[in-house]
Parts: structure tokens; sequence; C-alpha cells
């Protein structure tokens, strides 16, 4: 199933970067910086991680495929510490989630520099755990976000300012870790700030 979601979402991603330059005039590109809160997550029936705020940094690139609607393309990266609780090997784990995803922002008009917006995004990421004693184990898994936000784009710079929210989610496949007894998730709540330029 996983392998499949992949498939399918590298399909969708390639596509879309295929379809950029036709949009040349929209086309934008920046970089992202936030913080994230991930929740908390059983790696077996006796082992709970507990991952502490962390930075989530980024990039990514869009555009314009209707008035409303943008596109993009987007890598980001966390690298939390996690609290262990129940048979732990060590106290403290590193835990690391990579996502790329291809986004789609539907934009509100309220005729402002101001664009509310709402949406989300699908695609794969990798999620490592390492508990600094028998050594890091990682792998690649279905991820999607969900969210929103406010972009403010002066009507005479081709720079935007964004803040928003995301709601993360990436699989971490049992049979990628020994850690992992069954299908779990990775997840956190991003609050970040984004700033791109138009080209």
């Amino acid at each position: 199933m996983v392998k499949a979601n992949l498939f399918i979402t590298s399909g969708a991603t390639a596509l879309l970067v295929g379809a950029l330059p036709a949009y040349a005039g929209d086309t934008y590109a920046g970089v992202t910086i936030g913080v994230a809160m991930p929740d908390s997550f059983d790696l077996d029936p006796v082992l709970n991680l507990d991952p502490d705020t962390s930075l989530l940094y980024g990039g990514f690139v869009g555009t314009s495929i209707a008035s409303i609607l943008r596109a993009e393309v987007e890598i980001t990266h966390t690298s939390p510490t996690a609290d262990c609780t129940g048979k732990c090997a060590s106290a403290e784990f590193d835990v690391a989630a990579l996502t790329l995803l291809g986004n789609a922002w539907l934009d509100i008009p309220i005729g402002t520099t101001l664009s509310p917006y709402i949406g989300g995004g699908a695609g794969f990421g990798r999620t490592s755990v390492d508990d600094g004693v028998s050594g890091k184990e990682s792998g690649w898994g279905f991820a999607y976000q969900l969210g929103g936000g406010v972009r403010w784009s002066p009507p005479t710079s081709n720079v935007a300012l964004d803040l928003g929210y995301r709601y993360k989610s990436t699989n971490m496949d049992a049979a990628d870790s020994p850690y992992v007894f069954a299908d779990t998730d990775f997840t956190a709540h991003v609050f970040q700030a984004s700033l791109s330029v138009g080209f």
C-alpha cells in the first residue's frame, strides 16, 4: 500500500513540476521557517516517545494555475529530540522527519493585499528514529498536510509574505523499523512564516 502511495504521489509531483514553465509569469519560489509541535506516539506496546517542540525549515516552488488557485512543490525538515517512557534503551531519542509534498492552495479574494487561503498536499516523507544505543532506523512513507493562512502581497512588488498553520503527518511503516510494532504516524502542528519571490 505504501509503495502504491509513493508511486501515485511521485507521479503527481512530476506532473506538477512539468507544468510550472507554462505559467512562468506567475511562478514563485520561497523559503519557510516555523515551529513544529509534534504529537507523542508509540513505537511498541511498552515504549512511547514524546517529542519536544522543534524548528522546521524548508523551501518551495509554485505557480498560479487559476486566478484563485496555486500549486506548489514543497520540501520541509524537522528534527526534534524526544523523551522516552517505558522500556527504553535510552531516556532520549532523536527523531527526524523530511517531507516532499505537492500542494494546492485556494486563495480567498477579499479585495485587499491580504489573501486568506486554505488547502493541503500529499506526497511522501522519510522518518528516522535514533536511540543513541541501537543506532538509527529510518524509512519512507506516505505523508500529507492540511492547513491555511494569510498571504500578503503588495500590488507593486513581486514579494509575498505568508503566515500559516499546517497539520503534517508522515507514516512510519512497521516493515522499515524494528521499533514499530504496527504502522504509526509522526504528526505535528506547525506554525510557520514563508517569504516568496515571483519571477
